[in-house]
């Protein structure tokens, strides 16, 4: 369980309360702030006091929030890259496509003018 005194007001957490905050929410090495909401979302509906029926557990359901708040404020900090370099490792196929797009076998034989 959270030591919950401690994390209210505290925006710097430790990697094993992360690990921690990721593994009860059920998420892997990554993911996407979606996918952190959805993971949330689902637990806080079988643990919440109010709406959990048979499943309810208050103990669980305020893990569940406080492991939420952990990663939403993690991923505060989380460094964006607008460099042509990140672009091109998160789509694969933009790199491809650039180097073979002049290519008249591949590509439609004319270059694309860059902007």
């Amino acid at each position: 369980m959270y030591n919950l005194t401690r994390m209210r007001g505290d925006t710097k957490f430790t990697f094993r309360q992360v690990r921690k905050a990721a593994r009860l929410l059920g998420l892997g090495d990554s993911a996407t702030l979606a996918e952190i909401k959805n993971a949330y979302r689902e637990l806080a509906r079988i643990h919440h006091p109010d709406m959990g029926g048979d499943g309810a557990d208050a103990g669980k359901f305020l893990e569940a929030s406080f492991a939420y708040n952990v990663l939403l404020e993690y991923a505060k900090f989380y460094r964006i890259e607008f460099t042509e370099e990140a672009y091109l490792k998160r789509y694969p196929e933009e790199k491809l496509r650039r180097r073979f797009y002049a290519d008249p076998i591949w590509g439609p034989g004319k270059s694309e003018p860059e902007s």
